[in-house]
């Protein structure tokens, strides 16, 4: 080939397949039309609309996530999305979980940030952390620390979180 090791127009390690190895969603379908969590080329987490026709996604949402070692989960919920993201270092707050909850404007075809969004909830980063809600409302993330499942949920509202913890028969290593 004609690569000799010269210098490339992207940065290295600016943007990574943010979905190659981990069970994490970043794509759903509202409103007739299929969404995103799309890494731009300086590394910007950010929600996008597919334009079919054209072919494109269109920038459809404020910035999910500016750091650019971050992984994201996506939950799609009725006129919203709730989104974890988080970085890997486990002794790093910059890479601190992060709930960030979303309301959709149909009238603008576009997300927007949630008020007192977005919300840390672990002290330092983690392993491909993923987001369910359960029925009686309360959000839970589950995410590998150390190789052990480590799990976390909100209590009264999104805003407030138990503590992560493992749950009972979650004290063996995991091979990852």
């Amino acid at each position: 080939g004609q690569d000799s090791g010269a210098a490339r127009s992207t940065p290295p390690d600016v943007v990574r397949s943010p979905t190659r190895t981990v069970a994490q969603s970043k794509l759903w379908y509202a409103d007739d039309d299929w969404w995103g969590i799309l890494v731009t080329p300086t590394g910007e987490a950010r929600i996008f609309r597919l334009d079919i026709a054209g072919r494109s996604w269109q920038l459809g949402g404020p910035l999910v996530d500016e750091r650019n070692n971050t992984l994201a989960d996506a939950l799609p919920e009725g006129e919203g999305l709730v989104v974890v993201t988080g970085g890997p270092n486990p002794t790093s707050a910059a890479d601190a979980l992060r709930l960030i909850r979303f309301t959709y404007d149909a009238a603008g075809r576009r997300y927007v940030l949630d008020r007192d969004f977005p919300v840390r909830i672990s002290a330092g980063g983690v392993r491909s952390a993923t987001l369910a809600r359960d029925s009686t409302g309360k959000l839970w993330v589950s995410y590998i620390d150390e190789g052990r499942l480590v799990v976390d949920h909100s209590t009264t509202d999104d805003h407030l979180w138990r503590g992560p913890y493992q749950p009972a028969g979650g004290a063996a290593a995991l091979a990852v």
